[in-house]
């Protein structure tokens, strides 16, 4: 497991005069260890699995044990004090072996990530295939939950996020 070691200064920390060390107990007692590898998500790097665990590590720790790092672009990462918690430590090692510390936290994400995704993109997508239709809004949204509830809206995953794919768009249509 390869670690960045942070410098903190007040209410920030930064990706300052970044080492690598092999493993934890390399880290000097007091100093901020990234935990990017695990936790990295935004609109250009990282993942759901990373969303995912940086909001229950947040969720279960918060401020106490774990500080966000934001970079100029907003992507966000955990920076945790060496030495952590034991219990968190072993939550983190554990991530080796398994990339999400909850899947009920990712499947929330990933359910919330194709709804945001419908009114925001996907039914315009579909009326535009469809052409000229009869079919309002409500019909549209109406086809999306039918879809959604019998397991045909899968997403995939883009750039950290569950967007809409084809074939999910191709399923609303069957309930139409």
């Amino acid at each position: 497991m390869k670690i960045e070691r942070l410098n903190y200064v007040g209410d920030r920390a930064a990706l300052a005069d970044v080492t690598w060390v092999s493993d934890w107990e390399a880290t000097p007692s007091g100093d901020w260890v990234s935990l990017a590898a695990y936790t990295l998500h935004g609109s250009y790097a990282g993942s759901v699995a990373g969303r995912a665990n940086y909001h229950w590590i947040i969720d279960h720790y918060g401020d106490d044990a774990v500080v966000t790092v934001v970079d100029r672009v907003g992507t966000r990462w955990l920076a945790a004090r060496w030495p952590m918690a034991e219990e968190l430590a072993a939550i983190i090692r554990g991530l080796d072996r398994y990339p999400v510390i909850d899947d009920d936290v990712l499947l929330k994400i990933e359910y919330e990530d194709l709804q945001r995704a419908w009114p925001e993109y996907g039914r315009a997508e579909l009326r535009h295939r469809l052409g000229d239709t009869a079919f309002t809004d409500d019909d549209l949204d109406r086809a999306f939950a039918t879809a959604f509830a019998a397991g045909e809206i899968v997403g995939v995953e883009e750039h950290g996020e569950y967007v809409l794919t084809d074939a999910d768009l191709e399923a609303v249509k069957r309930y139409l």
